[in-house]
């Protein structure tokens, strides 16, 4: 039900699959995978996305909600 912190960790990281895992929260250290091209995010009852996550886009990342 949630990210662990430790994410930021995986910097090659290219695709992040996390839909229907009931996540209520993005960290912001999602926003810190320079190579994240794809994350999925949908079908989760998402109360908080941190700013960092909309900072994927200008790594032209697709995120889909």
């Amino acid at each position: 039900m949630c990210i662990p912190k430790e994410i930021q960790n995986l910097t090659s990281l290219a695709e992040l699959y996390l839909y229907d895992n009931q996540l209520v929260t993005i960290p912001k250290e999602i926003g810190t995978l320079y190579s994240l091209q794809h994350l999925y995010l949908y079908e989760n009852p998402l109360i908080n996305i941190s700013r960092g996550v909309y900072g994927l886009k200008s790594n032209k990342a697709t995120l889909v909600l």
